[in-house]
This record gives C-alpha cells, structure tokens and sequence, in this order.
C-alpha cells in the first residue's frame, strides 16, 4: 500500500512538471511569434520607406528633363535664341562652305585648301569656346558657351565635321576618276603604239623587193 502511495505520488509530480514545462515552452513559443511579428513589420516598413524614398527622387529628378534624342534635340533647339546675329552669321558661314563645296567639288586645289581650312576651324573650336565663354556678354543675351561646349561643337564644329567627311568622300572620287583617266591614256597610247608598229610593218611588207644583183661576167 506503502509502495503504491509512492509511485502514485512520483507520477503526480512527473505529470506536473510536464504540464509546467509545456506552459514554459508555450510561453517561449508565443514570445518569439509576437517578437517574429515585429521584426518582420518593422522590416516591411523599412524596405517600404526606401522604396518609397528611391521613387520620389527618380520621379524628382526625372520631371523636366528630357529624355531620348529628339526631345533633346528640341530642348537644345528651344534653349537657343537663333534670332542673334551672331549665331546667323554662323550658320550663313556654314551655307557658304557648303555652296563653295559642291560648286568647286572637281577642282583639287579648291579642295584641298577648303580642307585644310575646315580642320583649322575644327581645331581651334576649344579656343574659341574658352574666348566666347569670357567674353560672351559683349555680343550674346546669354552664355552659350559652357565649359564641355555642347553649343561649340553642335552648331560650329558639326556642320563642320559632317563637311569634312563629304570632302574626303570627294578626294576618294576624285582619286578613282584620275586612276580610270591614267589608265584610259595609257590603253589609248597603247593601242596608237600597236597601230603605228602594224602600219610599219604593212609597209614593210608592201615595198617591192629589190631585183638580185647582175652576175658579173667572166672574161675568157
């Protein structure tokens, strides 16, 4: 009877020790889902603020500016005032090289003078530039001369460059015409030779050969 109070005694401390070990790990279990809870939400609002951040700072430095080449372009077209003089009396100077191009495009010397000048101009744009971005309010309503010069080499040494390039164009047709013209004279000397030699040796061929000298007659 003795023995049977003890192991029932045993038994009701082991079934409350296992009862107050699963409330522990209940606890435990509870305290780590709620901490989970506010980790992963603290960490939600976190990425959801950076994105936020990161949107309103592209769509803030995208507003306004433009974007591929033709809304470049018209930026750049309407940011300059082609009303100014100075800026006509480039773009007349361009029209002019254009026009002494093409009316003087077979004359080598002409071009190559024309040549020599364009590269000239195209070399001391960066000069240029530096000069116009010192002295810019002496003759223009505002400083288009900025310090990577966008406006130098658009409007000055573009149509410049492009105008290069079509003259090189033109000194390789002009070298292929003159090879062609070399060779065409030198076929026509060749076939005059060959005429001149066939003419000699037809006359040769024509003339009558010449009777065979008399035997000399022996005296007896």
């Amino acid at each position: 009877m003795r023995g049977r109070t003890v192991v029932v005694a045993v038994a009701l401390v082991a079934v409350m020790a296992v009862a107050r070990a699963e409330e522990d790990v209940l606890e435990a279990v509870e305290e780590e889902e709620d901490g989970g809870d506010d980790d992963v939400g603290s960490l939600g609002d976190f990425i959801d603020g950076i994105s936020a951040s990161v949107l309103a700072g592209a769509a803030a430095n995208s507003t306004g500016a433009p974007e591929g080449l033709r809304e470049n372009a018209l930026a750049f077209y309407h940011a300059v005032d082609w009303r100014e003089r100075w800026i006509q009396g480039i773009l007349v100077a361009h029209a002019a090289t254009w026009a002494v191009f093409f009316a003087f495009r077979r004359s080598v010397e002409v071009q190559t003078g024309l040549f020599f000048g364009v590269c000239a101009c195209v070399a001391a744009a960066e000069r240029l530039n530096a000069l116009g971005r010192a002295h810019w309010q002496t003759f223009a309503t505002q400083n288009y001369f900025d310090e990577r010069g966008v406006f130098a080499a658009t409007v000055f040494c573009g149509p410049l460059l492009a105008l290069a390039f079509c003259m090189l164009l033109n000194f390789v047709s002009l070298a292929a015409a003159l090879l062609v013209d070399v060779k065409r004279r030198e076929l026509k000397k060749h076939r005059a030779d060959r005429a001149d030699a066939d003419a000699a040796d037809g006359a040769r061929a024509d003339r009558p050969a010449a009777p065979p000298p008399d035997k000399p007659i022996k005296a007896d």
